[in-house]
């Protein structure tokens, strides 16, 4: 005996024998805890359904696709897919586990003024991140948070 915990949950109903094991893993394995337990949960009900309906609608072995996969895409399409933020706010308020990287660049820049012969330095600041389904994003900063953090 292992002190592995089990990380197969049952693809089937129980009417349907027999019960067939999918791995947890194929979306949610030790290394992905931070996605919440009801996130999970409602993946693997509706991959259960999806896979059942592929199953059953399957073009024999010609089908490029197995109800395994086609199960996890529509799991991942429905229950992963993060709206993509349109604002700096937007951006903020993403949880934490819908995102691979989030933080603020700051950029300086030196600008030559031609007409007093000075150079003036220009800083941005951007919030940059990265989506758990690869979308990136960047927004300047508003003034007041910037202002706030200094």
């Amino acid at each position: 005996m292992t002190d592995q915990p089990d990380l197969t949950v049952n693809a089937f109903t129980a009417e349907e024998p027999p019960p067939m094991k999918v791995a947890a893993h194929l979306a949610f394995g030790p290394g992905n805890s931070r996605i919440p337990e009801d996130v999970q949960g409602e993946w693997r009900r509706i991959y259960r359904a999806a896979f059942d309906e592929a199953a059953k609608n399957r073009c024999g072995d010609h089908d490029p696709m197995t109800p395994h996969q086609v199960a996890r895409c529509k799991a991942n399409e429905q229950v992963l897919r993060v709206r993509h933020p349109r604002t700096y706010e937007e951006a903020m308020a993403l949880p934490e586990w819908q995102l691979l990287r989030r933080r603020v660049r700051t950029t300086v820049e030196t600008v030559f003024d031609g007409a007093t012969k000075t150079n003036t330095e220009v800083i941005t600041h951007e919030l940059c991140g990265i989506t758990i389904d690869g979308k990136r994003f960047c927004f300047p900063v508003p003034e007041k948070t910037t202002a706030a953090s200094n």
